[in-house]
């Protein structure tokens, strides 16, 4: 599970993806442990939020919860390893989580896709949301 900016701990993350698996009745497709990532058939989960909105109103459960949802909706597997959280703002499109998703599992064709529970976890422009999945769109197609 990829956690670039450590502004939670670890094991809260890890209840947070468990809980999303099991409150969204997927536990055998979001979170799952040792997958061979290898493979490209598997999903990626993204979501963000900015550190203002984390200490104000923690989400990241229900956007964790959201993700799981669409995995199960869209029957893909999302394995632990490819659930990516950012912990800055939308302005910024310079996360590490969105660059690892631009820069080497999208271009190399490690995931079939990637799941994003809103928009608003993406970028905070509109113009830019345009592009990222226009982009995202093409390079999985």
């Amino acid at each position: 599970m990829i956690s670039h900016v450590e502004l939670i701990e670890s094991e809260r993350l890890e209840k947070y993806v468990v809980e999303a698996a099991r409150r969204a009745g997927y536990e055998d497709g979001f979170g799952i442990k040792d997958c061979d990532v290898s493979q490209n058939h598997f999903w990626a989960a993204y979501t963000r939020q900015s550190t203002r909105e984390q200490s104000e109103n923690d989400r990241l459960a229900e956007y964790l919860l959201q993700c799981a949802q669409l995995a199960k909706q869209q029957g893909v597997i999302v394995p632990k390893d490819y659930i990516i959280y950012d912990a800055r703002s939308s302005e910024d499109m310079n996360r590490q989580g969105i660059e690892w998703l631009r820069r080497e599992l999208i271009p190399n064709r490690r995931i079939a896709g990637v799941l994003i529970p809103l928009q608003g976890r993406l970028s905070a422009n509109p113009l830019d949301k345009l592009a990222r999945c226009k982009a995202v769109y093409e390079t999985l197609d």
